[in-house]
């Protein structure tokens, strides 16, 4: 069982591999220093990503790519059009990112562009949803070291739907997956089936957020086989096999009653699928999509559920996993029970929440509330805290990224991408 894990040197895309894990097997240290910022402008669900240079890439909400040097100058700028999502860097080195656009209120679409690391176009760089197309999901890519695959979730008018991407050049569609839910705006009106029949362009007035898929090699030798997750919002989870030979995708399994507004899965080195939905967080077999254990934890004073599971970020070896839940950092172990004490910032309250999902090295635990970087140790107890750069927003929405050297580069809630170490205080803008 494997994922692929970026190790010390890179941090490529959202939750920093394949497998969404948000691990890297580094000895980090305590951040206690902020050693730059640089201000990108306004982001929406979108985390940096860092290549093995030490680059960090980051897309804002008006459609603007950036790559920043390590030492916190700009490398170059490259304006797109829409909200951009966060990038995922290929083995090729390619980046890949999408937008999304709303066109006009109950109108919404989304594309996938492709630029190589010096932020040039693609010959292949730009692929337009259809049928009325559109996610807030990141790319995520796969190498079996001769191809690379590019997996986005999408939204469209038949339901939602997994597209797969070859690079050739840019993203090429490979394969459009069956629609696999049921849109709410058809549920509504009481149809069962839909794709028996055809069906106008439906309007959106509400814009789904889309959870990134996670994908994992499982076997050896002849048996080996590589595993793409996909849980679409308030309807199913479904396991993909693809055949990089053939450039093939087809299913393996489907389990029914996924339940969340973001499902974001993450695969564990033990081939254990860990899935955030809404107040529970559940443990699937990668092999069979058999469910395992569920785990849900209640206020105490009113005995209902007082939160949400966001993308779990796993240890290596899978004990425990650490865990966003109602603006709290929890550990959750192998076998679903709670594990201590939970980490809660003073700041995360309803008027300054988080959506961050935590960033876990070998040593220490990442978690970005409103009122800064906090360290944490494996067992939760706060060990650093950093304020982030006062402003106006509080509501922090991007996740922790890590670079080589051990950097921590966080987007704070007003648009200021904030590097953090132990190197002495600087400030670029």
């Amino acid at each position: 069982m494997s994922c692929k894990d970026p190790g010390p040197a890179t941090w490529p895309e959202f939750h920093g591999n394949s497998g969404n894990t948000g691990f890297t097997n580094f000895e980090s240290e305590i951040a206690t220093r902020r050693k730059w910022s640089f201000d990108i402008g306004d982001v929406m669900y979108a985390s940096p990503a860092v290549d093995n240079d030490g680059i960090i890439y980051i897309g804002n909400s008006t459609g603007d790519l950036f790559a920043i040097n390590h030492n916190g100058t700009q490398k170059w700028k490259e304006h797109l059009v829409g909200q951009l999502s966060s990038p995922a860097i290929g083995s090729s080195g390619n980046i890949y990112v999408t937008n999304y656009q709303r066109i006009t209120a109950t109108n919404h679409s989304s594309s996938l562009f492709s630029l190589d690391k010096d932020g040039h176009s693609l010959a292949n760089w730009w692929f337009a949803f259809p049928d009325h197309g559109y996610t807030t999901a990141p790319p995520k890519t796969w190498s079996n070291g001769k191809d690379e695959f590019i997996f986005v979730p999408v939204h469209t008018d038949k339901g939602q739907e997994l597209f797969t991407f070859i690079n050739d050049g840019g993203a090429v569609l490979m394969k459009r997956s069956p629609a696999n839910c049921i849109p709410d705006e058809i549920l509504n009106e009481g149809i069962e089936n839909p794709f028996k029949f055809h069906i106008d362009p439906i309007e959106i007035e509400y814009v789904e957020r889309l959870g990134a898929v996670a994908i994992s090699t499982i076997g050896e030798g002849e048996n080996k086989s590589t595993i793409v997750v996909y849980a679409a919002n308030n309807c199913h989870l479904m396991g993909f096999i693809l055949d990089p030979v053939q450039h093939s995708m087809t299913e393996k399994w489907v389990t029914p009653g996924v339940s969340n507004y973001n499902p974001t899965p993450a695969i564990t080195t033990d081939g254990i699928i860990l899935l955030g939905q809404g107040k529970i967080l559940s443990a699937y077999n990668l092999i069979d999509g058999k469910k395992i254990w569920e785990f849900n934890e209640n206020n105490p004073l009113t005995g209902e559920y007082y939160g949400y599971y966001d993308a779990p970020a796993v240890l290596l070896g899978y004990s425990p996993s650490y865990n966003l839940f109602h603006h709290r950092i929890i550990a959750v172990d192998d076998k679903g029970n709670r594990q201590g004490a939970s980490f809660y910032a003073p700041s995360a309250s309803v008027d300054g929440a988080t959506n961050a999902s935590p960033l876990v090295t070998t040593k220490f635990v990442y978690a970005a509330f409103p009122s800064g970087l906090y360290t944490l140790d494996l067992q939760l107890k706060e060990v650093g805290h950093i304020a982030f750069l006062p402003g106006p927003k509080t509501f922090i929405q991007s996740s922790p990224a890590i670079g080589p050297d051990g950097t921590i580069y966080m987007v704070d809630a007003n648009g200021i991408l904030e590097a953090f170490g132990k190197s002495k205080l600087e400030r670029n803008f």
